[in-house]
């Protein structure tokens, strides 16, 4: 019986992040990477250094629809775990009424980016006018 070929993680986020900016350029939301990690850095003496990068247990992507709906998106294979970490960061959006999913392909990601611009347009005509209220108490310069 030949094996099932594995995605790897990478490649799945690479896919949603093609996904995600299709949906940009067309105004409908806003995203960035916001995993962590660590990269390594040469300084003037030679020596290696690794430089930090986010904060630990982070979501791989942070999806901003209109009226401030936020979701934290955690790429995952289809056998991949949260690690601790990111199950305590999981649950501490959960606890705060925060959006977070779990993806394991594309295709599972297409519906729920609909859910939200669905739930968003729904909701533009409340939240958007309190948002600009409340903005607009806000420094910007």
């Amino acid at each position: 019986m030949p094996s099932k070929s594995k995605i790897l993680e990478t490649t799945i986020q690479s896919q949603i992040i093609s996904l995600l900016t299709i949906y940009e350029n067309q105004g409908k939301l806003y995203f960035y990477r916001s995993a962590s990690g660590q990269v390594p850095v040469k300084t003037k003496d030679g020596a290696n250094r690794f430089f930090k990068t986010g904060k630990p247990g982070c979501p791989d992507l942070t999806i901003i629809f209109p009226g401030s709906i936020e979701v934290g998106m955690e790429v995952k294979t289809d056998d991949g775990e949260l690690s601790e970490v990111q199950k305590r960061t999981r649950d501490y959006f959960l606890e705060r009424g925060m959006f977070y999913v779990v993806v394991r392909s594309l295709q599972e990601t297409k519906p729920i980016i609909e859910l939200f611009l669905d739930y968003t347009e729904k909701m533009k005509k409340s939240l958007i006018p309190l948002n600009q209220a409340l903005q607009a108490k806000l420094p910007i310069k």
